[in-house]
């Protein structure tokens, strides 16, 4: 909240010296469990519904490097909780290599099953940042899911240990 605090953290960012978790609700499971995905993405800009939608979708000229590292922490009935590590900062990144590697994001429409009825009763999409770690400051925070997302991930995955949702 002051300019000698945003310019130390700018730093930290612009030079990639954090760690960031996400928490995501996907449809799918994965014989192998841990992952990353490593590949370009290039905005592209299309119609969806009548309205024109960005999307940055993977390209095989052109784009922006990215990286991200995942883990499936849990997974039952068609769905899994996924722990996603972006490595490279770029938008919705995340989103894209979920997808692409068949873990869409639920209630994701932009990049998730388009032609799901399960997916479209959802009015948000299930992708929670929950943690952040800055080494050079020994500083780790930590943020449950919101109540809704906790509520979904139980009803979805009954067997998911409780402690994914506890700090």
């Amino acid at each position: 909240k002051n300019k000698a605090a945003a310019t130390k953290y700018g730093e930290v960012f612009k030079t990639h010296q954090f760690e960031k978790k996400y928490l995501c609700l996907s449809f799918g499971m994965k014989k192998n469990p841990v992952g990353v995905v490593e590949n370009h993405l290039k905005e592209q800009e299309l119609t969806r519904d009548g309205k024109k939608v960005r999307l940055f979708l993977p390209t095989q000229t052109g784009g922006e490097f990215a990286k991200t590292e995942y883990k499936v922490l849990h997974w039952e009935n068609g769905y899994s909780l996924v722990q996603a590590q972006p490595i490279t900062g770029r938008t919705h990144q995340i989103r894209t290599h979920l997808a692409t590697v068949k873990l869409p994001i639920v209630g994701d429409r932009f990049y998730g099953p388009k032609d799901n009825a399960e997916n479209l009763k959802y009015d948000q999409f299930y992708l929670h940042a929950h943690s952040l770690r800055i080494p050079s400051e020994e500083l780790n925070l930590e943020c449950l899911p919101d109540l809704k997302f906790q509520q979904l991930a139980k009803s979805l995955l009954p067997n998911c240990p409780i402690d994914w949702f506890q700090l």
